[in-house]
């Protein structure tokens, strides 16, 4: 059985649920479907989106999925976005 009870349900899953900073890693968590696969991308000014090269294929995690980025730099400010792969 299906934890999803309608189609809005998927609305919910990919929400972002913490967010760790420490060093030189981003650590992300979000409500996922299990045997679902995520993409993580990146922007530092809501415009341009690219995805992260440690935040491709992530294999969910079952109902929550943690992730840890380590991108070669920190910027001062930078925004993440959590999609489900087809």
């Amino acid at each position: 059985m299906s934890t999803l009870q309608n189609p809005s349900d998927r609305a919910l899953k990919g929400q972002l649920t913490g967010v760790d900073v420490q060093a030189a890693r981003v650590t992300l968590q979000w409500n996922s479907l299990p045997g679902a696969t995520y993409t993580i991308e990146g922007s530092n000014d809501f415009i341009d989106w690219d995805p992260e090269p440690t935040g491709l294929n992530i294999p969910s995690g079952g109902t929550t999925t943690v992730h840890e980025l380590t991108p070669p730099s920190l910027p001062a400010w930078r925004f993440y976005r959590i999609f489900e792969t087809p």
